[in-house]
């Protein structure tokens, strides 16, 4: 068997395919591998010097991200012999890409003086891939809202928050009047167009604290925290003024309108699944008696 030389430690050194740095007991970095001196040059620095010789702990210590502070503390305790390993995921963005890094630091001995070699490990495609799970698991595939489950934990939310100040929430529950047309007439795949284009005027015509969820087929539901009710009169002429606006789709224009309900926290309720239920109800009221018209939750308790 081959015994092992510096040159092949060298290269093996070289060869790790993550940045890989060697600092001594004070923070000062001893050496790094070519990956290192490649990410160096690749983001502005110098790659034949790639900060070889620097105080990476200063470095830390001259950063105003947490982050940092949290490297700089984990090393010093790693080098004072406190702990023996450091991981620590972190963000490093540039101006047009979206990074994440996983800092591992291990403390070595060697002949009584203690050192860290440091690897950064680029751990983006993996964080990519977990926002992207996330956001599928609140959303609604089609439209891109909220979905059904993730709206009833930011309705929850937002009770608990205007109970506390005193506050009132709207629930407002629509569907599309005159969708099940669209979609016998032009096909399922029109339709779903459809969805997403109305999802899209949604996300764009209200702020991220209005939660808007689509709840199943061409039902949707949103809610928003306001005052007197003279401010709802506004927000549903809005509404409804969004979702009259013509569509067009593959040379055809579509008109549809939308039959509103509206229930109010606390007056008609102070949870989840009745403010919902009684909004719904209210929309349906109004689909009934008046097509493409606004109905309050406490009309049906007076009639």
């Amino acid at each position: 068997m081959a015994a092992m030389t510096p040159e092949l430690y060298e290269a093996a050194f070289d060869g790790l395919p993550d940045c890989v740095a060697v600092i001594d007991a004070g923070g000062r970095i001893l050496r790094v591998n070519a990956r290192w001196r490649a990410f160096a040059g690749d983001n502005g620095g110098d790659a034949e010097t790639a900060y070889v010789g620097w105080n990476y702990l200063d470095v830390c210590r001259g950063s105003p991200d947490d982050e940092a502070s949290a490297v700089t503390t984990g090393l010093e305790r790693l080098l004072a012999g406190e702990q023996d390993v450091l991981d620590l995921e972190y963000p490093c963005h540039s101006p047009d890409v979206d990074r994440w890094f996983l800092l591992h630091a291990a403390r070595l001995v060697v002949d009584g003086h203690a050192y860290a070699i440091v690897a950064h490990v680029d751990i983006t495609q993996r964080r990519l891939a977990e926002m992207a799970a996330a956001r599928r698991a609140e959303r609604d595939e089609l439209t891109g809202l909220l979905n059904r489950g993730t709206f009833r934990q930011r309705l929850q939310q937002a009770l608990q928050a205007a109970g506390r100040r005193n506050r009132r929430v709207a629930v407002l529950f629509f569907d599309l009047d005159g969708f099940k047309d669209v979609n016998d007439g032009h096909g399922h795949a029109v339709g779903d167009i459809l969805l997403r284009v109305i999802g899209a005027r949604l996300q764009e015509h209200f702020r991220a604290e209005d939660a808007v969820a689509r709840f199943g087929g061409d039902e949707f539901v949103l809610f928003i925290e306001h005052g007197p009710d003279d401010e709802l009169d506004p927000l549903t002429d809005r509404l409804h003024g969004l979702l009259r606006r013509e569509v067009e789709l593959e040379g055809r224009t579509l008109r549809l309108a939308a039959s509103l309900g509206v229930s109010i926290f606390p007056l008609d309720g102070d949870h989840v699944d009745t403010l919902i239920q009684r909004a719904d109800l209210a929309m349906y009221r109004a689909k009934q008696d008046a097509p493409g018209a606004t109905s309050f939750a406490r009309d049906l308790v007076r009639t």
